[in-house]
């Protein structure tokens, strides 16, 4: 990512590691706290870099340091929206605690009023078939 170049960017949709110790084989997800703080820190400033002034980041943040995300994504960019993914976690039960049932993804923009947000792609089917009407605001 240090390779690419100031501006050139128009969309980062990103999945960094959660470093909740999840066993990837390379120990991507084993950090210390203050290491991953730095990652995230180091992360957020290059997705500002490389994007373009109009520039949009989507970013799957996990529930443990989704805090720590949002604190440095708004040191430069806009947030607009949380978006939650929601799925169901019956193949993995907690037997000590509420088992998760979704992963928060943080939607911002580089400004806060010139982006493009294609409404005609977000609107999605319900459940029941029917499309929904999206205001334009």
């Amino acid at each position: 990512m240090k390779q690419l170049p100031n501006n050139s960017v128009n969309l980062i949709v990103a999945d960094p590691p959660y470093n909740i110790g999840k066993d990837y084989k390379n120990n991507s997800d084993k950090q210390s706290k203050i290491d991953y703080l730095l990652f995230i820190k180091d992360q957020i400033f290059e997705y500002n870099r490389i994007l373009k002034p109009n520039g949009t980041l989507i970013i799957y943040t996990g529930k443990q340091y989704n805090a720590h995300y949002r604190i440095e994504i708004e040191e430069y960019l806009d947030i607009k929206n949380d978006i939650v993914w929601f799925y169901d976690s019956s193949g993995v039960q907690a037997k000590t605690k509420y088992g998760s049932l979704y992963e928060p993804l943080i939607y911002a923009t580089k400004h806060k009023k010139k982006y493009i947000f294609n409404l005609d792609k977000a609107q999605i089917e319900a459940y029941t078939g029917s499309v929904r009407k999206l205001s334009k605001s």
